[in-house]
């Protein structure tokens, strides 16, 4: 079995299970507020700095990550033209995820692929999830309004995709390899599911304020995320 088809395997009951967080039939559904959406947004920022900072460490994981696959400054950019602010600290379980990653680079460097294949997996289901979100906030569903970070490279995503997968695939890793990498993606799928489930606690706290965003992936990963 290729490594990815085993990763997918591996990761698909947490998958589930994110896809059924208010939070994220919430973004699906294109009725998520705003700052609810700003600060998930500040929190995927800690998360993707550090893993992208480290991936830049190792040069032999070059061949697999590509400067067009950093989300840092998209999550950036998109916070500012939604006129919401970068938050300054992460959450304890952004925290965890971080610390996650931190520990894999220093331990076995290639895990950090199965990170990325999280990511990278969500991107694929991103193409519609910028959609809803496009008719929730009331924005044209293109680049630079702010939802960058789901519509970006969305015109060749699945050719993209599908050339990740083939290249992590055929890279060279022994069996001990290729299991930090699924267990990696593994890790990071289910620190995505406990971040995902403290916004929608965030979310309920916020309702006697906010009573317009009360109805509610790569970001819940989408059903395509993990193919």
């Amino acid at each position: 079995m290729h490594l990815t088809q085993t990763i997918r395997e591996t990761v698909h009951p947490t998958h589930e299970r994110i896809e059924k967080v208010a939070f994220s039939r919430q973004m699906i559904s294109g009725k998520i507020g705003k700052k609810a959406y700003g600060r998930a947004l500040s929190q995927l920022w800690f998360v993707h700095r550090v893993l992208e900072n480290h991936l830049r460490r190792y040069p032999e994981l070059a061949e697999i990550f590509e400067e067009e696959m950093s989300r840092t400054e998209v999550l950036a950019q998109d916070l500012k033209v939604l006129g919401q602010p970068l938050q300054t600290q992460p959450l304890a379980e952004t925290i965890d995820l971080i610390e996650d990653i931190e520990h894999w680079s220093y331990r076995e460097p290639v895990a950090l692929l199965g990170a990325l294949y999280i990511f990278e997996g969500s991107r694929m289901g991103s193409m519609y999830l910028g959609k809803s979100l496009a008719k929730g906030f009331d924005r044209p569903a293109e680049i630079g309004q702010g939802l960058d970070y789901h519509l970006q490279g969305s015109e060749d995503r699945p050719k993209k995709w599908k050339s990740f997968k083939n290249s992590l695939d055929t890279m060279p890793l022994s069996e001990d390899q290729q299991q930090a990498i699924v267990d990696a993606a593994e890790a990071t799928m289910n620190g995505m599911y406990a971040l995902y489930a403290s916004f929608s606690v965030e979310e309920e706290k916020a309702m006697p304020e906010h009573p317009a965003s009360r109805p509610v992936v790569a970001h819940p990963v989408p059903k395509t995320a993990s193919r």
